[in-house]
């Protein structure tokens, strides 16, 4: 590992290789906080080594000290997945040549919800001159080649929270590695990577026309494997989609689907560009592919480069808010109830719900939904007034009329409360109840 103030992740990095890893080679660049104290309590080997800012520089001298058969490299916001650690031990054989195993990596954005795959080569054999390369987003996959060593896939799984930085810090990282990437692009101009990378941390920055400069010249040097290709297909459309471009968004992600139609990221923004378009039945049928799609990524893995995970419940409920804006309140409304059996969406959805059986002349379970609503929310007094109208609807008067007097009390001064209230009173034959409500408005 490479560290410089991680005393936020660290710990929990360190013990998710506690059980598996005979050395534990910390090389600091300059920490001020907690860190090394940390790692030390971890009984890490620490190592001091001055900043010259060049990560492959860092993570080669890491590289010095380890004194095992097998490298496994971790940035700090980083777990082993526990259930990884049997095939981990399994796949450390000793072995002739250079080998590096490729490691899916679940990063998890900001909503904590969904998550991107992406993979790296994060195992390899030691002692056989396999060593970084690169100032920013440093690989070991350009000195397998040059040794003709191997390339082994595997089914170790690393989780990585680092997305979830706050501002200051994430605008901190931003400027390094802006600083990193344009002259990594200035000293090496034909290479087709660093202007990928350099585009895609102009689109993290909102700066979509630089981006586009970059995923161009990136994507003139076809220098990609097929998965990489794609990815840089949909990055590049979702920069034109921030920018309002939408017949070359929609061209590079109909080209990335004829490359690779198992994917996510191409479906998803088709499905964004339909819904910014108002095109509800467009919009709908790219969601329907998205969630097949997506399913199918969850549990066979990814083909693109980088691939999106999406949370099933948010697709869903994206899914039903697009029927119930397309007036299909019965396809709506069976995913809402779906929906609701999880407490976490309970609010949102029931809402939503509760309006579907009102189109639908289902008065019952619009009751039901409101009721639940009002004992959630008993501070929003729509929902009450809502519920006193479902009651009407439903002929059940008497029972709307103790929701009004409720809100009457909340708000006396109202006069279309005061006249729905004296009408109830009227319907159930409180007469003087209303002749009473009536002459004090008076």
């Amino acid at each position: 590992m490479i560290v410089k103030n991680e005393e936020q992740f660290l710990d929990e990095c360190l013990q998710s290789v506690q059980d598996v890893a005979d050395q534990i080679v910390v090389v600091d660049t300059g920490s001020t906080d907690n860190t090394v104290a940390i790692a030390r309590r971890h009984k890490a080997e620490v190592y001091s080594f001055e900043w010259i800012g060049d990560f492959a520089a860092a993570r080669n001298e890491s590289i010095k000290h380890a004194r095992g058969d097998w490298i496994l490299w971790l940035d700090a916001d980083e777990r082993l997945d526990r259930g990884s650690i049997v095939e981990l031990n399994s796949l450390m054989k000793t072995e002739t040549k250079p080998i590096t195993y490729i490691i899916p990596i679940y990063n998890y954005l900001q909503d904590g919800k969904n998550y991107k795959i992406s993979s790296a080569h994060r195992l390899f054999t030691n002692g056989q001159g396999i060593q970084f390369q690169g100032r920013i987003h440093e690989q070991v996959a350009y000195s397998i080649s040059r040794l003709r060593g191997e390339e082994r896939p595997c089914n170790i799984i690393l989780h990585h929270y680092g997305y979830g930085l706050d501002d200051a810090a994430q605008e901190q990282k931003n400027k390094r590695n802006r600083v990193l990437l344009e002259a990594m692009v200035a000293g090496e101009p034909d290479n087709a990577y660093a202007h990928f990378t350099l585009a895609q941390h102009y689109s993290l920055t909102g700066e979509y026309t630089k981006a586009l400069k970059h995923f161009e010249i990136a994507r003139q040097r076809n220098d990609f494997s097929l998965g990489m290709r794609v990815t840089l297909l949909n990055t590049m459309a979702e920069a034109h989609f921030r920018e309002e471009q939408w017949d070359a968004a929609h061209g590079l992600l109909d080209l990335s689907i004829i490359l690779m139609e198992e994917q996510t990221g191409a479906y998803y923004l088709q499905y964004r560009l339909a819904a910014s378009a108002g095109d509800t039945l467009r919009a709908i049928d790219r969601l329907h592919v998205l969630i097949e799609k997506n399913q199918q990524i969850a549990k066979l893995g990814k083909n693109a480069s980088t691939e999106v995970v999406f949370n099933r419940d948010l697709l869903n409920l994206n899914l039903a808010n697009l029927y119930y804006q397309n007036n299909e309140y019965e396809k709506a409304l069976t995913l809402y109830d779906t929906l609701a059996e999880d407490q976490r969406n309970t609010i949102s959805v029931l809402d939503r719900s509760a309006l579907c059986c009102l189109n639908l002349g289902r008065y019952a379970q619009a009751a039901e939904n409101l009721r639940r609503l009002c004992a959630a929310l008993p501070e929003n007094h729509y929902y009450l007034d809502l519920l006193a109208t479902v009651y009407i609807k439903n002929q059940q008067f008497n029972e709307a009329l103790h929701v009004y007097e409720q809100l009457f009390q909340i708000y006396p001064q109202n006069e279309n409360i005061r006249k729905r209230l004296a009408g109830l009173y009227a319907k159930t034959g409180h007469l003087q109840k209303a002749q009473d409500l009536i002459t004090s408005a008076v």
